[in-house]
């Protein structure tokens, strides 16, 4: 199927599509969207814009009982950007058991992981705190993107 993304919640990681053969009427029907369903981008990046064109099918997102966009795909693909030179800012959302890791919340929505041995800044790692990183993919032992070179930038309340 084919639509267009009508809302996007950064802090959610969620948005709507719109759907069917009215929809360029303001008519049609509507779809939830969660950012898992979404092929990522080169930087891992997992989100829609108001106003993007895509594909999806129609399924079962795992334990959800009503139908979601799934599989779903820009029809007009954002330009790649040169991992090297992309840098982006995010915050401490948990942190791991032994304090080693936390999870950052990237700006884009979803999360990566930041060990503490790809921080530049040696300090513990705290909630709400916000970092400055590059982005590597997963690694074998981890599943989600990693933050690379990170530097501390201060808390969130700043």
């Amino acid at each position: 199927m084919t639509g267009r993304c009508t809302r996007w919640d950064f802090d959610r990681s969620i948005g709507w599509i719109k759907f069917g053969d009215d929809m360029r009427k303001g008519h049609g029907a509507a779809i939830f969207v969660h950012f898992s369903q979404i092929t990522e981008d080169n930087l891992g990046r997992r989100y829609l814009l108001p106003g993007d064109s895509l594909e999806f099918d129609i399924g079962f997102a795992e334990g959800d009982t009503r139908p979601t966009a799934v599989n779903v795909r820009l029809m007009n693909p954002r330009p790649e950007e040169d991992p090297a030179k992309y840098w982006e800012e995010g915050f401490v959302e948990r942190i791991t058991c032994h304090g080693c890791a936390a999870i950052v919340r990237r700006p884009c929505g979803g999360w990566l992981f930041l060990h503490r041995d790809n921080a530049k800044t040696r300090i513990g790692f705290a909630k709400e705190q916000v970092w400055r990183y590059r982005v590597a993919p997963p690694q074998t032992l981890y599943v989600n993107w990693q933050a690379i070179d990170a530097e501390f930038l201060g808390m969130l309340d700043e």
